[in-house]
């Protein structure tokens, strides 16, 4: 298995992680009445960047830690992480499907708003959005590997 079907893994490891603290978060421990109120706008803005910084903290972290535990600990070298044509094809695909399924969450959303959702329903239709993007590209990378493309 190559780094790069290695980190595709690890990446959908942290978004399965960052999306479920996410909407435990949000919808569990806040609930949907915590987002009411005149500073709605406030506190949606609050949930959606801690979920961009937090999430994007996590990631950092978990994908360092990875790459130091490979080279500590199973001897990696520069060498086993060289990216060819496949892999660089893979990743174009991929983000291809991913950008085509966050334009239709964009869309979406700002439909949401036109029929008169709340703000909060609409942002959170966008972040349905943005993570149905991120498995559209980690599902496309692995069908893709998985195919030998």
């Amino acid at each position: 298995m190559n780094a790069q079907l290695k980190s595709t893994y690890l990446y959908v490891f942290t978004a399965i992680v960052i999306f479920s603290v996410y909407a435990w978060w949000v919808f569990g421990v806040l609930g949907v009445a915590h987002f009411t109120g005149p500073d709605d706008l406030v506190r949606i803005g609050r949930a959606i960047f801690s979920l961009i910084v937090f999430g994007y903290a996590f990631e950092i972290a978990v994908v360092l830690g990875a790459a130091l535990l490979g080279v500590k600990l199973f001897k990696r070298t520069a060498g086993d992480f060289v990216v060819d044509e496949r892999d660089r094809q893979i990743l174009y695909r991929s983000l291809h499907h991913s950008h085509l399924v966050l334009c239709t969450g964009v869309f979406a959303s700002v439909g949401a708003l036109a029929l008169g959702w709340g703000a909060f329903w609409a942002f959170n239709v966008l972040v349905l959005g943005f993570l149905l993007s991120v498995v559209a590209e980690l599902a496309t990378k692995l069908y893709l590997y998985a195919q030998g493309a």
